[in-house]
C-alpha cells in the first residue's frame, strides 16, 4: 500500500486495553481521532480515546498534539466528521485553512479524498488487507485541500501533511467470559418457566468477519447473523 497509510492497532474495542503497537506511531493522527471520538460512548471511541490517554502516559509527560475541531458531526453507521487544525499556533500556520477530517468507516471516509483515487483505493485496499478473524477497522482521511495546498504539505516532512495523517486503525472485539452460557441459556430458554427455546440473533454494524469470529466464539449459528447494518436496516 502507499507508505503514508499505516496500520495501527489501538486498542481492544471492547475492553479498550492498550495496543501492542504504539498507536504513538503517529501522534497527530491518533490526536485527531481521538477529538474527533471524545465525548462518543460506542467501543471505539473508547478504545481510541483509551489509546491516546496511553500514549501520553508513555511519552514522559509529553501529551499528544492539542487539535482544534469545529463543524463537528456524527453520522450515524458512519462514524465522524469535522473541520481540523493544530492547536498550537506554529503548527496551524504551516498546516493551513482547517481542513475536513473523517473517522469510521473507510469507503465512507475516503470520500472526502476527492479525486484523488489513488489515496482513495488504498485506504480501502488497506482496511480490508492482513486482516485477522474478528477485526474491525475504521480510517482517518484528512482532505487534502486545493492543489496548491496538496503540493505545498506533500513538500513537508511535518507530521501534519494530510498524506501522513491518513491512517487505518484496527480493532478487535473481546467476547464477556460469561457470553456463550447466557446465549446458550437463551437459546434453550432455560431463563424461562415453560422452557421453550429462543431464537437468538445478531444485528451488527461491524463487518462479516467480526461478526462471524463473535458469533463462533458465543455458540451463535452463522444464519443467524446479520452483519454490516445501519442503525435503521437494525430497526
Amino acid at each position: 500500500g502507499d507508505e503514508t497509510l499505516a496500520e495501527t492497532n489501538v486498542a481492544d474495542a471492547n475492553r479498550t486495553r492498550a495496543a501492542s503497537v504504539a498507536p504513538s506511531a503517529s501522534p497527530a493522527a491518533l490526536a485527531i481521532a481521538a477529538s474527533l471520538e471524545r465525548g462518543a460512548t460506542h467501543p471505539i471511541a473508547r478504545a481510541v480515546l483509551d489509546a491516546a490517554a496511553r500514549a501520553s502516559e508513555g511519552s514522559r509527560g509529553s501529551a499528544l498534539p492539542e487539535v482544534a475541531v469545529s463543524e463537528f458531526k456524527v453520522v450515524h453507521g458512519m462514524g465522524v466528521e469535522g473541520l481540523v487544525a493544530p492547536a498550537r499556533a506554529a503548527e496551524a500556520e504551516a498546516f493551513g485553512p482547517p481542513r475536513r477530517a473523517r473517522f469510521g468507516n473507510p469507503e465512507w471516509a475516503s470520500e472526502i479524498a476527492g479525486d484523488d483515487v489513488v489515496k482513495r483505493n488504498a485506504v480501502t485496499a488497506l482496511a480490508g488487507t492482513r486482516s485477522v478473524d474478528g477485526d474491525i477497522t475504521a480510517a482517518l482521511v484528512v482532505a487534502s485541500g486545493s492543489e496548491e495546498e496538496a503540493a505545498a504539505a506533500a513538500a513537508t516532512e511535518s507530521s501534519w501533511s494530510p498524506d501522513r495523517l491518513t491512517r487505518v486503525f484496527r480493532f478487535a472485539d473481546a467476547v464477556h467470559p460469561k457470553a456463550a452460557a447466557a446465549t446458550a441459556a437463551l437459546r434453550a430458554g432455560a431463563w424461562r418457566g415453560d422452557k421453550k427455546p429462543m431464537r437468538v440473533m445478531m444485528l451488527t454494524g461491524d463487518n462479516a468477519t467480526s461478526a462471524r469470529a463473535i458469533a463462533d466464539a458465543v455458540g451463535l449459528p452463522r444464519e443467524d447473523v446479520h452483519a454490516g447494518l445501519t442503525p435503521s436496516e437494525k430497526l
